[in-house]
C-alpha cells in the first residue's frame, strides 16, 4: 500500500487530518464541495467556511490527475475513475465531483448516486440546473415538501432543466444515479429549514 499523506487542499491549509494515498492527487471537500461565505455580523472580516454551505463535511474527495486538470483543459473520466465520497445532506448517499469545484465560478459536473428508499427533502439552488439521470429511476417533484404522490418517475436518460430557486424534491425505490451540470458556484438550501442535517450537527 502506498503512504499516506496529507491531501492537497489539506496541505494549503495546514491540516492533516485528511489523508490519501500517497500518488493521488486529492481536493478535499472542505473546498470542492462547499460554499464560502462572507463572515457573519460579529466574527471576523473574511470569508469562512458556513456550516450552512459545507457539503460534505470536509471529508476528502480523491480525484485523478485528469479531475485536476487546470481549467480549459481537456477532461476525460472513465466509469472506474470516478471517485465517490459521502454526502451527508442526503442519508446514504454519494457525491462524486468530475469538473469544476463547487465553491468556484465556472462549469460544474458532478454525479450522485442514491441509495434505494433515499429522499430527498424540497430544496433549492441559486442557479440553473440540469439533471440527467444515468441508471435507475428517479421520481421527481416540485413544491415546499416532499409529496410522493407529486412526482413523476424519470428512468434512464431522462433530463430536468429547472430555473434558479425552483423548489423540488425526489425519492427512490432502487439505487440511482444521477448527474448534475450547474454554474459554480453552487449551494443546496433546504425549503424546511428542519429538514437540513446541517442544522442537527
Amino acid at each position: 500500500m502506498p503512504e499516506s499523506v496529507p491531501c492537497s487542499e489539506c496541505l494549503q491549509r495546514g491540516c492533516r487530518r485528511n489523508r490519501v494515498p500517497d500518488g493521488i492527487n486529492a481536493v478535499c471537500t472542505v473546498a470542492a464541495a462547499a460554499v464560502w461565505l462572507p463572515s457573519q455580523k460579529g466574527a471576523r472580516n473574511e470569508k469562512q467556511a458556513s456550516p450552512i454551505a459545507t457539503l460534505a463535511f470536509g471529508v476528502c474527495l480523491t480525484m485523478s490527475a485528469a479531475l485536476a486538470a487546470p481549467a480549459g483543459s481537456m477532461i476525460m473520466v472513465t466509469a472506474d475513475e470516478v471517485k465517490w465520497a459521502d454526502l451527508p445532506l442526503i442519508p446514504g448517499a454519494k457525491l462524486a465531483v468530475l469538473e469544476g469545484q463547487m465553491d468556484k465560478k465556472g462549469p460544474i459536473t458532478a454525479r450522485i448516486k442514491l441509495p434505494a428508499d433515499a429522499k430527498v427533502a424540497a430544496h433549492w439552488h441559486p442557479g440553473v440546473e440540469r439533471v440527467t439521470v444515468l441508471s435507475g429511476t428517479f421520481n421527481y417533484g416540485m413544491g415546499d415538501k416532499l409529496d410522493p404522490e407529486k412526482t413523476s418517475p424519470l428512468g434512464t436518460g431522462s433530463l430536468i432543466v429547472m430555473p434558479p430557486k425552483m423548489h423540488h424534491f425526489g425519492w427512490t425505490k432502487e439505487e440511482t444515479v444521477i448527474q448534475i451540470n450547474v454554474a459554480g458556484p453552487w449551494a443546496f438550501n433546504f425549503v424546511n429549514p428542519a429538514d437540513d442535517p446541517r442544522k442537527k450537527k
